[in-house]
């Protein structure tokens, strides 16, 4: 086969514009639109250009933020009564090249309807082999009745990774951080990059809202985080009766859920150097910055996942 056709046999095909679905509207830079124009004018250059970028393309990331790639998956573990953590296979010990705060998209097809949602790995961002995430699945939801029948060793399809968090090594002072539920997920990831950087010196408050000590996620984690000097977790149970069953092992709980004088007391004050991150249900959200406003916050100051 001369060279032409050797090029041409490994020439990707041209990219597909994504559905209006696959926007997750969560603002993110750049967006999958952004990134779908930007893959378009790499494709025309390999068109004219014989394929002079094939071979870079084909060392980059295990997934792609244009299309769905299948992964397989490896293991499946309960984190609570309706929470589950999916470990996926990377070949060739490739990695997901994430950045700190970026989320991947999965599809699913249900009665013929495709369904997208935006999850983010809790992984390290420097796996190789394997990436994780953690998955609540509701009685009603849609990508909840997908995967529900997933079994280990069948494929599911990713897309990624997005978003842009705007964090830089020491660049704040203080981080603060409000999550609610599974939304602990990016922020958790934040905070490991943070800690796992001995150069970074960034203080990090978390206050972590779940209604029962046992529908904590990431226990074991947060522990291992809470051990370093610069990362302190508050509890917030709103409907636990039995705080002592997470407070024994020395953690901080409050009883109830979080307030506007809990987020005065924990979150850093509103001066140069200090960023909040926000990620929970919508209703949660809103609460929080509006919390985070009454403090003195202005939009530069917090950021919502």
């Amino acid at each position: 086969m001369d060279n032409v056709a050797s090029v041409a046999c490994w020439m990707r095909p041209e990219p597909h514009k994504p559905e209006e679905s696959e926007c997750c509207g969560s603002g993110c830079v750049p967006c999958v639109f952004d990134v779908y124009e930007q893959e378009m004018s790499k494709w025309r250059e390999e068109v004219v250009g014989g394929g002079r970028h094939v071979l870079a393309s084909c060392t980059r990331s295990c997934l792609s933020p244009l299309e769905f790639r299948h992964c397989e998956l490896v293991k499946i573990k309960q984190e609570s009564h309706d929470t589950w953590r999916y470990a996926f296979r990377i070949p060739h010990d490739g990695s997901l090249n994430l950045k700190m705060g970026q989320h991947i998209v999965l599809r699913a097809v249900l009665n013929g309807d495709c369904i997208v949602k935006s999850y983010t790995p809790v992984s390290p961002l420097e796996a190789k082999g394997y990436f994780e995430v953690i998955i609540k699945l509701y009685e009603t939801g849609l990508m909840s009745r997908c995967i529900k029948t997933w079994q280990v060793g069948r494929t599911a399809e990713w897309k990624g990774p997005f978003g842009d968090f705007p964090y830089v090594p020491n660049k704040y002072k203080h981080v603060g951080m409000l999550a609610a539920g599974t939304g602990i997920t990016p922020l958790y990831q934040v905070a490991r990059g943070i800690v796992n950087n001995e150069e970074d010196e960034t203080f990090i408050r978390l206050i972590y809202a779940c209604r029962t000590a046992k529908e904590v996620l990431l226990k074991e984690e947060l522990d291992q985080l809470a051990e370093f000097w610069n990362f302190r977790v508050v509890y917030a149970l709103s409907q636990d009766p039995g705080v002592d069953q997470i407070s024994r092992y020395g953690d901080i709980v409050v009883h109830g859920r979080i307030t506007a004088a809990l987020v005065s007391t924990e979150m850093p004050p509103s001066v140069s150097g200090t960023i909040t991150l926000v990620c929970g249900t919508s209703s949660f959200n809103k609460d929080m910055i509006i919390f985070l406003r009454s403090m003195g916050y202005i939009d530069s100051m917090y950021f919502k996942f």
